[in-house]
């Protein structure tokens, strides 16, 4: 098992914060698509004819639906990684590097 970094009173710089503000929205932003997406059939069901309804029982993709759902978590992990990589591209050594190489871990 890698030895886990210690980073004893870091300082974020400004573009750090705002990297992690990032990772934040996209995180939320990924639960939020995940309590959304699957209930979208049940929505346009509720709100629509009776007849449009069946139609979109019967029009539905549900296996691509759970894939979709599925697939959520995965796709908020990797973007959260390209976010961190990113930054770690940008802090050589010291650290920042060793702070961001450790977020790059955390969403592998």
């Amino acid at each position: 098992m890698p030895k886990k970094p210690i980073l004893n009173g870091l300082q974020l710089k400004e573009c750090c914060v705002k990297t992690m503000r990032e990772i934040e929205d996209c995180s939320r932003a990924g639960l939020l698509l995940k309590a959304i997406l699957p209930a979208s059939p049940f929505i346009t069901m509720l709100g629509s004819h009776p007849a449009s309804a069946l139609f979109t029982v019967s029009t539905t993709d549900w296996d691509g639906l759970v894939k979709a759902t599925g697939a959520i978590p995965i796709v908020v992990r990797r973007s959260c990684h390209r976010l961190a990589f990113s930054e770690f591209g940008e802090h050589p050594g010291g650290d920042l590097n060793r702070f961001w190489d450790a977020m790059c871990e955390v969403f592998k």
